[in-house]
């Protein structure tokens, strides 16, 4: 299983019980130019093991089937969860610990700062294909 959560919208410094856990990917909302919106929560659980997500004027539908526009870490999460769901559809054999992984490791191997790297779903596909083919070999 992968727990994917929103950061949260208080514009801290800092992480939760949740964001610190570490089989949870903490999730951070960032606008059009791909940099963190300044109501997400940052930290350093969040830089190292969490990503960021669209979550600026985002179009969705209300329960009556009107259109809404929001933002936040909320409409951020869905991005990350839609992802995931679809690379593993790709790659039903993959664990959940190599679907994570690779979805948090696809930009930058190792991370030291408290602004997690954009969602790279593309990366991560290349990252599960090439261990998909190690696994035919062997």
């Amino acid at each position: 299983m992968i727990v994917v959560a929103a950061a949260g919208n208080q514009g801290t410094l800092g992480s939760s019980v949740i964001t610190r856990h570490p089989w949870v990917i903490p999730v951070v909302a960032c606008g059009l130019r791909g940099r963190p919106m300044n109501e997400s929560n940052l930290g350093s659980s969040i830089g190292r093991r969490g990503l960021s997500a669209p979550g600026d004027g985002i179009t969705s539908l209300g329960s009556e089937g009107q259109s809404l526009t929001l933002g936040g870490t909320s409409v951020a999460v869905p991005f990350v969860t839609g992802a995931i769901a679809l690379l593993w559809s790709e790659f039903p054999a993959a664990t959940a610990a190599q679907v994570k992984l690779a979805i948090t490791q696809a930009t930058t191997p190792r991370r030291a700062s408290v602004v997690p790297p954009l969602l790279d779903a593309a990366a991560t596909y290349q990252i599960l294909l090439t261990a998909n083919a190690r696994r035919r070999i062997a």
